[in-house]
């Protein structure tokens, strides 16, 4: 008949261990990709903040020169009036007739630029409003990435301190993370 060996108090511990660390490795890789979703998700929201931040920024670069455009407009507008109201009695036909063009062309032109003018600021402004938009998602997904990281860490001091407690406690920072994360997530496709 064989003999059954009893394994020794020792090698049940080690077996122990050894699924603990196992179990918690396995979290902590779960976490990892947890992480990895929220790093990149959180990487295209800033991009797409820093994006519209700098559309915003061209728009109302071309609002400024629309601007400087219109006041030359106003600047000959002005000038051709008051020559007009120093010469007009002295001029020939030809040249108050040219003047006179002149003047509706300056008072057509400084209209127009003022019309595009509000809707080049308009656009700005919802570049600008974007932007801020995904800069308000990108400080959650940062967030929740500093949460899971800390989440990993004490995943491994866990195995290292065999400590249940402090297992728990990466679950309860894991949780947390992601949580923020599905909200960013939330904010991010809405």
């Amino acid at each position: 008949m064989s003999e059954v060996e009893v394994p020794q108090v020792e090698e049940l511990e080690e077996h122990k261990v050894s699924r603990f660390s196992k179990k918690v490795a396995l979290m902590a890789a779960i976490y990892v990709v947890i992480l990895a979703i929220t790093s990149v998700t959180g990487h295209k929201a800033m991009k797409e903040m820093l994006i519209n931040h700098q559309k915003a920024t061209n728009e109302w670069g071309y609002f400024q020169a629309k601007n400087q455009r219109q006041h030359m407009y106003i600047m000959q507008k002005q000038m051709v009036e008051a020559l007009l109201l120093e010469r007009k009695d002295t001029m020939n036909a030809a040249a108050l007739k040219n003047y006179e063009s002149i003047l509706k062309q300056a008072e057509d032109t400084e209209r127009r630029y003022e019309a595009e003018k509000e809707d080049i600021k308009h656009k700005a402004e919802l570049y600008q409003e974007t932007s801020a938009h995904y800069h308000h998602i990108d400080t959650y997904f940062e967030f929740a990435e500093v949460i899971i990281q800390i989440s990993v860490v004490l995943a491994s001091v866990a195995i290292l301190a065999e400590s249940m407690a402090v297992f728990a406690a990466s679950k309860v920072f894991a949780a947390i993370g992601a949580c923020i994360t599905s909200y960013a997530f939330y904010l991010f496709l809405t």
